[in-house]
């Protein structure tokens, strides 16, 4: 049995871009499949082969950072909210444009944690804290922004949540 590849065997760099590719493209359709099922193993299994792909591949590419927003929308549709927020944070960081959009997919995404009784408490007091950095960045870039009044009051009401009356106010 003969297997032609159109690469090499010491043509290293080819080999790992098809690799790369091959493995970006069963996350992809892991995550497709999931979202049609709306299956939660399902969903957990689009997770965790994005992380296996970001784990793997380290390098700063676009073919990354796009694995990375898949990989924070598969969290979000999975309801790990706390890991969908990071993930957004990490993308929008990274990226010139969209930002505001990305920025408020981590808002919702932290909102979901702070309202989950069940979540950690170590989680939810983590999640106040990124709602006030991200809305704070956010109002200050976007100020005429659809939803500035609502992630204002989200901002507020995290300081309410934490006691702290006074900067709730302002």
């Amino acid at each position: 049995l003969v297997i032609r590849t159109p690469f090499r065997i010491n043509d290293q760099a080819g080999i790992e871009k098809e690799y790369e590719l091959i493995v970006r493209d069963m996350a992809t359709k892991i995550h497709v499949a999931a979202r049609e099922t709306k299956q939660r193993a399902d969903l957990k299994g689009a997770v965790e082969a994005y992380k296996t792909y970001l784990d793997y591949f380290t390098t700063p590419t676009a073919a990354r950072l796009a694995v990375l927003e898949n990989y924070a929308e598969a969290n979000y549709d999975a309801h790990r909210y706390f890991d969908a927020g990071q993930a957004f944070e990490k993308v929008a960081a990274a990226k010139d444009r969209g930002e505001a959009d990305l920025l408020h997919s981590a808002l919702a995404a932290y909102e979901k944690v702070v309202d989950d009784d069940d979540e950690l408490l170590a989680r939810r007091i983590q999640s106040r804290y990124a709602i006030r950095q991200i809305g704070d960045n956010f109002l200050s870039r976007f100020p005429a922004h659809k939803d500035a009044k609502r992630i204002a009051f989200k901002v507020g009401r995290s300081y309410y949540d934490d006691g702290d009356y006074k900067n709730a106010i302002d």
